[in-house]
């Protein structure tokens, strides 16, 4: 009986072996396979799980309420404008609005435009319908747009026209700083229903922009001219310096890291906003002998990207930027 129970007692052992050896097998294979999946259902990390990091991907948070038409709200002027529905067709007075509109993807939605407009080359094919000072109330409303939007710089009885016929116009702010060029993209987002594209689109803008300042933090601000004007006859050199009407200039200036002077507090550097009046100052005798056009710290850079406030600012802060030796 002895012998028969160690003989049970063997058997019962090496069945608990043998169930441990095939326990542990399957727990090493199954781990195995857990790491070892099929290709085709393995997900690649973006760029924004990196390290954790998650600002890649990152989207501003739009805060307003979601819009119900008929949606009533404020202008810019303090207007109270009411769109009966969501404005699919618009037209706009007022380039800084139309590149605006072009830089959040609302461009297709432009029926009419001011003949100044020329930017993005897309616009030139839209129809004209009169100038910035003088637009036409009878073109505008021929096209029968669901709202218009103009330049603050259009005259008030030339707005009066456009509401006389009984369409929602909205007067829409021209950007006098870099954060009012933000706000405006933003505030075309709310009255065209595309707050997401447009808040997106100018925290983009806002990003692009900082970076010149980061690239040059803790270095030194250096000194800007920028020529408005060069009266020949008296050889005088107008600057932006001071005046209100060129804010905007020295705000583009100021965040391409660069402060805005006069020409005779020994700038650093010099941008005219024409090639004629660039090429004057190396052809005058008395003024190719400024520090900054001997050192060729003078540049043209085109006024349309200061005088119409809009995205294209962008290119304005760089080519600064790239005057002042700043890489970005």
């Amino acid at each position: 009986m002895k012998e028969k129970s160690h003989k049970n007692n063997i058997i019962t052992k090496s069945i608990c072996l043998l169930c441990l050896i095939i326990f542990m097998f399957v727990s090493v294979t199954g781990c195995a396979n857990s790491e070892e999946k099929d290709p085709d259902s393995v997900s690649t990390p973006s760029a924004g799980d990196v390290d954790g990091d998650d600002s890649f991907d990152y989207q501003p948070e739009v805060t307003s309420e979601p819009i119900v038409y008929p949606f009533t709200f404020e202008d810019n002027a303090g207007n109270s404008v009411t769109l009966a529905h969501e404005p699919l067709y618009v037209v706009t007075v007022g380039p800084d609005i139309t590149e605006a509109m072009f830089a959040f993807g609302r461009g297709i939605q432009i029926i009419g435009r001011a003949e100044e407009d020329s930017y993005p080359d897309d616009i030139k094919s839209v129809p004209s319908v009169g100038s910035l000072k003088e637009p036409d109330a009878e073109k505008i409303s021929a096209l029968k747009p669901d709202a218009v939007l103009v330049s603050d710089k259009v005259p008030q009885d030339k707005v009066d026209e456009i509401k006389n016929k009984q369409l929602p116009v909205v007067v829409v702010k021209t950007p006098e700083s870099i954060q009012e060029v933000y706000d405006m993209i933003r505030f075309l987002g709310r009255v065209l229903n595309g707050e997401k594209a447009a808040y997106s689109y100018a925290f983009s803008l806002e990003s692009d922009i900082s970076r010149v300042l980061l690239a040059n933090a803790g270095g030194e601000v250096m000194k800007v001219c920028i020529v408005t004007e060069y009266i020949e006859e008296s050889d005088t050199i107008v600057s932006a310096k001071g005046n209100s009407k060129y804010a905007f200039y020295e705000d583009v200036v100021k965040a391409a890291g660069g402060k805005s002077v006069d020409i005779d507090e020994e700038p650093y550097a010099i941008i005219c906003l024409d090639e004629e009046t660039e090429a004057k100052f190396y052809a005058n005798t008395t003024l190719n002998k400024i520090p900054a056009v001997k050192r060729g710290k003078i540049d043209t850079i085109n006024r349309a990207l200061f005088d119409i406030r809009g995205p294209r600012c962008t290119l304005a802060i760089y080519s600064v930027a790239q005057l002042l030796g700043i890489s970005v």
